[in-house]
């Protein structure tokens, strides 16, 4: 199964006003003076700003991908950027250990529990509303994703994070216990 968010337009809309605001300012600049460097300092800082936005949120396109793999599922992050595309995330759901919508306080929570674990973000919509998180444990260490699920994602995450299939049976596991005895 594949699916890929829809992207919103406020993106699209903060990265045109940034860009118009700063050709307004490189218009304001006068021939000689000052600030005429401070000036040229601060569009070059705002064009700066659009390039990287446009790249960020309206150039790159994320797919989360899930495939069955005997009876459980693995989750791949597939980062398209123009016509390239490359897998940047792949982990077995079986391995999730914590998983839920991403709040404010959710990055903080984490830390605290499992003792700083890495965050990273596969959102594709500038400052969007549903964003999701899933805790993965590998070796000993733990790596947090947040991205933008649809609903099917997040019911094949409810029913599989942190489950194994043993002899063609799914049962339940505490993963984080198994990957310390490893």
């Amino acid at each position: 199964m594949k699916y890929s968010p829809k992207k919103f337009d406020t993106a699209i809309r903060a990265i045109y006003s940034i860009a118009l605001i700063s050709s307004f300012v490189i218009m304001m600049i006068p021939a000689k003076g000052a600030l005429s460097s401070v000036l040229s300092s601060v569009a070059l800082l705002l064009l700066g700003v659009s390039l990287m936005l446009f790249i960020k949120y309206d150039a790159t396109k994320y797919e989360y991908i899930l495939l069955e793999r005997n009876g459980t599922f693995d989750f791949y992050v597939n980062k398209i950027n123009g016509r390239r595309g490359a897998y940047v995330c792949y982990f077995p759901i079986s391995d999730c250990v914590a998983h839920g919508e991403f709040g404010d306080t959710t990055r903080t929570e984490l830390n605290a529990k499992y003792n700083s674990c890495s965050f990273s973000k596969y959102v594709q919509n500038f400052l969007s509303g549903k964003r999701y998180f899933a805790l993965f444990a590998h070796e000993g260490k733990h790596q947090c994703i947040v991205f933008e699920p649809n609903d099917e994602i997040i019911r094949i995450f409810n029913e599989f994070a942190g489950k194994r299939v043993i002899d063609g049976e799914i049962t339940v596991e505490n993963v984080e216990n198994e990957q310390k005895e490893a």
